[in-house]
């Protein structure tokens, strides 16, 4: 789409339901989408239109984030055995280099964008020490768990600081935010959420968290630090969906008619 004119330049689609856009390289030339009804990465060359299918997962994905540099594609999912999975795709050639089978159901991930680090959000009981709810820690150059994070109920959604020293994370089923430290892994601050959060997003200058929520359609904004509600924008609308802060501090919301 034309951001200047608001129209639509190209449309694209694998046509397999469920896609998602995961990433797009840092100077903008390549896109990549994947779907959780399929097992394949899809590529888009931004200039040309191409739409290609790339590489194969072995098994559906609904969650894909890139690295800072958009070289890195990572991907967690669920094989037909009932194991999830985590991997690391070469951005540009499509072959997967790492692979980490996981508990069944990773729910969620997030890139730190300063250090080698990369959570993944697991559904599970806070309460069983064989099976507990968790964001794992992974260290992407060793490929390693180098630390686990329980949490009450699970992480929806998360989103780490500009300076990769906080991360983020909207807590579904407890209502609640919570503020990690990123050297320590540890929970360092949770506040109290409107029911059910279920996507979250910082802001330009770092300052402020947007949160939108399935129970609302307000925007909430709370401070960075001590994530107490500054205020809140009323959209007017429902099911709100995903709430994304831009560089030049506009907010986008999607939602669902």
């Amino acid at each position: 789409m034309d951001t200047q004119t608001q129209t639509i330049v190209h449309s694209y689609s694998p046509k397999v339901g469920g896609e998602q856009l995961a990433s797009l390289t840092p100077d903008g030339f390549r896109a990549y989408v994947h779907s959780r009804y399929s097992q394949f990465i899809w590529q888009i060359n931004t200039e040309t239109h191409e739409l290609s299918q790339g590489a194969d997962l072995e098994g559906s994905t609904p969650y894909m984030v890139a690295s800072a540099n958009g070289q890195t594609l990572y991907a967690g999912g669920t094989l037909e055995s009932g194991r999830g999975f985590l991997k690391a795709i070469d951005a540009p050639t499509q072959t997967v280099t790492k692979t980490l089978l996981t508990k069944p159901w990773p729910y969620s991930l997030a890139v730190n964008p300063k250090q080698p680090l990369l959570y993944l959000a697991n559904v599970g009981d806070a309460q069983s020490d064989s099976d507990p709810s968790a964001i794992d820690v992974i260290a992407t150059d060793s490929w390693m768990l180098v630390a686990r994070i329980l949490i009450t109920g699970f992480a929806y959604a998360m989103a780490p600081s500009h300076d990769g020293t906080r991360l983020y994370v909207a807590d579904l089923t407890s209502s609640e935010i919570l503020l990690i430290d990123t050297a320590t892994h540890k929970v360092i601050k949770v506040a109290a959420s409107e029911k059910s959060p279920r996507h979250l997003s910082v802001s330009a200058d770092g300052k402020h968290i947007y949160v939108v929520t399935y129970t609302s359609g307000r925007i909430w904004i709370l401070d960075a630090e001590n994530l107490e509600v500054v205020r809140f924008i009323e959209t007017g609308k429902t099911d709100l969906r995903e709430v994304l802060a831009t560089p030049a501090d506009r907010i986008y919301v999607l939602y669902q008619h």
